[in-house]
């Protein structure tokens, strides 16, 4: 009997340690789950600071910058000419709002993480919906006598400058903000130089001038467009040598028909 009883011992030995371990484990399971609670609370917190309030609360709680890059957008892509106008006007003097520049630049800097962000909240959406609003004016102003105005004509350079700062860029942690819409932006400068009114040449040679300056824009530009913006500058450059010869030409007549006539005298 004594015998048989041995491996019941051992059977009962092993089943209790088993239920030991099973015991202890419980626990382990319950911590790891709470640290990936934990993990999950912490990404959250992350996201918020990066986008600063971009999605505001639970309850859905708008911050103000939110709101007015949203209206700047609906007014922007208007078919009504009073609405664009009201809306360049306040993209103009909300360029030096900090608010707005901090919603554009943190959630940027989030869509670069590799996080949720509502594109029309970067710099590039901005430029996208500011691109759209330029070409509707220039079509708007087409045969008038008026032409566009003088706010139309700059504001692209200005935002582009604005989301180019670099020292907010530095202090933001921004990295090239454009990068999502640089081939539009390219193909809107080759569009309106080539067949755009003549007053916006200075204002878009700068506004390329910037984008030409970062690499990674670079990259984002067809082929084609870049064909086009050489060949346009070809032909205004042989404009202007000619024209310079041109002058230097009627200097030079000048100046021997003044020679001939002292000598006459």
């Amino acid at each position: 009997m004594v015998r048989h009883r041995a491996p019941r011992v051992a059977r009962r030995r092993r089943l209790g340690v088993a239920r030991a371990l099973a015991v202890t484990a419980k626990p382990r399971s319950v911590r790891s789950s709470a640290l990936r609670v934990c993990k999950r609370n912490q990404k959250g917190a992350q996201i918020s600071t990066l986008i600063g309030g971009v999605r505001g609360d639970r309850f859905g709680m708008r911050s103000d910058a939110v709101s007015l890059v949203d209206g700047l957008h609906l007014e922007l892509r208007s078919d009504k000419v009073t609405k664009r106008k009201a809306a360049l006007k306040q993209l103009e003097t909300h360029l030096a709002s900090s608010e707005m520049a901090r919603l554009l630049d943190r959630t940027t800097v989030a869509m670069d993480a590799g996080l949720r962000g509502d594109v029309k909240h970067t710099w590039a959406g901005l430029c996208g919906s500011l691109i759209l609003c330029v070409s509707l004016e220039i079509g708007a102003s087409s045969g008038k006598k008026a032409g566009v105005s003088k706010q139309v004509v700059g504001i692209l350079r200005r935002v582009v400058a604005t989301a180019e700062d670099p020292k907010r860029k530095a202090r933001e942690g921004v990295v090239a903000p454009l990068l999502r819409r640089a081939g539009k932006l390219f193909a809107h400068c080759a569009e309106v130089l080539a067949q755009g009114p003549p007053e916006f040449a200075t204002e878009y040679t700068h506004t390329l001038r910037a984008l030409l300056n970062e690499p990674q824009y670079v990259t984002r530009a067809k082929p084609a467009i870049y064909e086009l913006l050489v060949d346009l500058f070809k032909e205004r450059l042989g404009a202007a040598l000619a024209s310079a010869e041109a002058e230097a030409f009627d200097d030079d007549e000048d100046l021997a028909t003044a020679r001939r006539g002292g000598s006459d005298t």
